[in-house]
């Protein structure tokens, strides 16, 4: 992987549901490859054209009771365009 990109987003949701919720958007657009509830993290796979895109996504709980989505995007291309679009239909399938 050379591409990558880096995200934050601010959802709407606590961090245990938004947490759940990524997990649901990564199976809708690839697969999760690995998640841990204790560190809020997940890490999976999608597609970009021909490109294997992988993302790395962590939720941090914000004091207003909402969370923080922050989302590094790996991808095979050197301008990181795989990436960037790997994190975008995340964040579509999140619902943003």
């Amino acid at each position: 992987m050379v591409g990558e990109s880096s995200r934050s987003i601010h959802y709407q949701r606590p961090a245990d549901v938004a947490f759940e919720d990524v997990k649901r958007a990564f199976s809708s657009i690839g697969s999760v490859l690995e998640a841990s509830p204790l560190t809020r993290t997940v890490m999976g796979r999608t597609r970009y054209g021909l490109q294997a895109v992988r993302l790395r996504v962590s939720v941090h709980a914000v004091d207003d009771g909402t969370s923080r989505i922050d989302i590094q995007g790996f991808g095979d291309d050197i301008w990181g365009g795989g990436a960037r679009k790997g994190a975008d239909k995340l964040i579509r399938a999140l619902g943003g």
